[in-house]
């Protein structure tokens, strides 16, 4: 649900760009805020589950998410556009907790690791909101009956998904001896946070870059142009959804050490190769490479120990979220100032960068004392 609204919603930018005769700059204005915004939804979000559970909010967050799709389509003016827009993405960052939340309640339910094809299935969800926001556009759809229809028929589809999510009893009760909200600048708190910083940043650099990079610096047609996205985003799916077997076999440790050095080996044959078959392989295997680092953290962060599964998920997700706030503004401040090819050495050398650090994810759904009970639940 959360990701058919977020591809809704991005593939028909230009129109809705062009319906308020936005600039380009006040377009990316609204996008900063947007981002910000998204970031306090995150951190309210640990709050409400650890009152209510996530099934409520999940549920509740979910249909209103909706809803509010249609809020940036109906906008009369920019600032309206603004607000409403920022309402959406409130929700959407307030809701990226709470069903990680319930996710890591099913996976600990599982004894194994289901994290990554949770994740495949929001890229699957993805990949399905921009086709049809592409076939919209195509016919000529306004984004107002565009966003009308995908609400309608997502919510209702969503209604009966939403009843058998685990209630508040099957999450794990919060330990009186461990502080109720561990601090910011714990080290693994920090540690999962830059790892997922760092991810965010070489994912968002894939989705907003790679396009313009094949189209303006190895001066492709804009068709072959944006198949990088597409390649980009269909790896990391893929990736997703097998992920979780092979964490079975090696561990969290070893898919994320491997993911980094596979998504740093694309940025480097992509940016290195001036051909655009090398380009189109170097951003498919940046998303076969991190599609795996962001799910593996999330779990890891519900399973420190440190204190309630929602706090130390929320501050994890919060830190890395400032990763798709402050990762596509530098890289377009460095490329105005070296170019777009050495300013991609930026998330290359941070996803390089998570491969030092990959072993403090050994406490995700797959590692430590889990790895041996969970491969016995499988053949």
């Amino acid at each position: 649900m959360h990701a058919v609204v977020a591809g809704s919603l991005f593939s028909r930018f230009p129109a809705l760009k062009h319906g308020l005769h936005m600039t380009d700059g006040r377009l990316g204005l609204a996008l900063l805020i947007a981002s910000c915004v998204t970031f306090s939804g995150t951190r309210l979000a640990p709050a409400v589950v650890e009152r209510w559970g996530s099934k409520p909010a999940v549920r509740v967050g979910s249909l209103l998410l909706c809803a509010a799709l249609l809020g940036p389509a109906l906008a009369p003016t920019y600032a309206a556009f603004v607000v409403l827009l920022a309402v959406l993405v409130f929700l959407g960052g307030f809701l990226d907790v709470a069903f990680n939340a319930q996710g890591i309640a099913v996976e600990r339910g599982y004894r194994r690791p289901i994290m990554s094809g949770l994740h495949g299935a929001w890229s699957v969800g993805l990949l399905a909101g921009s086709a049809i926001g592409a076939g919209a556009a195509a016919l000529g759809v306004s984004p107002t009956v565009h966003f009308a229809v995908v609400a309608a028929v997502v919510g209702a589809a969503g209604v009966p998904l939403l009843r058998p999510l685990l209630p508040r009893a099957s999450e794990p009760a919060h330990d009186p001896e461990l502080p109720r909200r561990p601090p910011l600048f714990s080290p693994v708190v920090l540690a999962l946070g830059a790892i997922g910083f760092a991810a965010f940043v070489a994912e968002g650099a894939g989705y907003d870059w790679s396009a313009v990079y094949l189209h303006d610096v190895l001066r492709t047609g804009g068709g072959v142009a944006a198949a990088a996205v597409t390649v980009l985003a269909a790896a990391m799916a893929a990736a997703r959804l097998v992920a979780d077997r092979i964490t079975m076999r090696v561990g969290p440790v070893r898919v994320v050490r491997t993911g980094s050095l596979v998504a740093a080996g694309g940025f480097a044959l992509a940016t290195i190769v001036e051909r655009t078959p090398a380009a189109l392989a170097g951003f498919a295997l940046l998303g076969a490479g991190v599609g795996a680092i962001v799910p593996t953290v999330f779990s890891a962060a519900g399973n420190t120990g440190l204190g309630s599964t929602s706090a130390v998920l929320g501050r994890v997700v919060s830190v890395s979220y400032l990763g798709s706030i402050a990762g596509p503004a530098m890289i377009g401040f460095a490329a105005d100032a070296v170019g777009l090819r050495a300013a991609l050495a930026i998330p290359a050398s941070l996803v390089l960068a998570i491969a030092a650090g990959a072993g403090v994810t050994k406490r995700a759904a797959g590692g430590l004392q889990v790895i041996d009970s969970a491969r016995k639940e499988i053949p």
